[in-house]
């Protein structure tokens, strides 16, 4: 419920987000899932950029899997888990109840998932206002080893069978990126 009141709304969102996490968290316990499970997928450094990419680009939120550096602050749909980005993620989302929206992330594109290089709080609030679309500035990278490196699939993702249980839709065949 709105109040009107940038700051409330904005401390509402955060209460809400985290308490979202720590519910899923607290399920996949239930249904024995790992808790690593619901960690941020991590691109990491095997890569090469491609292209200097595309500036101001609205990318689907949903296509946003995870980050370029490992992060506990946020789970693998950028909920918080834990108080710590508590003040930044409150000061965006209550410049956004003000009208003034937020600057573009950073992503790398692998295929056709995105990671976070920087904008992850910023990720993280438009996920908990329910935008469907973020403002990016995008480069394109490709995994160095042609077979995606080790427990990699040939498109850099997880491997199909761990797709399913990385929440990730199943793919047909891989596709190689352009050099």
């Amino acid at each position: 419920m709105r109040t009107g009141l940038p700051r409330a709304d904005a401390q509402d969102d955060f209460d809400r987000a985290l308490r979202r996490a720590r519910w899923a968290t607290l399920a996949g316990w239930l249904h024995g899932r790992s808790s690593s499970r619901n960690r941020l997928l991590v691109l990491g450094d095997e890569t090469i950029i491609i292209d200097a990419g595309v500036r101001d680009a609205a990318v689907p939120i949903d296509h946003i899997v995870g980050s370029v550096e490992p992060t506990r602050c946020f789970d693998r749909h950028f909920r918080p888990t834990s108080r710590l980005p508590r003040t930044r993620f409150e000061r965006i989302a209550a410049d956004i109840h003000c009208g003034r929206g937020m600057d573009p992330v950073d992503l790398y594109q692998c295929g056709d998932q995105y990671y976070v290089l920087d904008g992850h709080h910023r990720v993280a609030v438009a996920r908990a206002l329910g935008e469907r679309w973020v403002l990016a500035n995008i480069t394109k990278v490709r995994r160095k080893s042609p077979d995606g490196g080790p427990g990699r699939g040939p498109d850099g993702g997880p491997p199909a069978a761990d797709r399913a249980t990385a929440g990730l839709p199943r793919r047909g065949r891989a596709r190689e990126l352009p050099n």
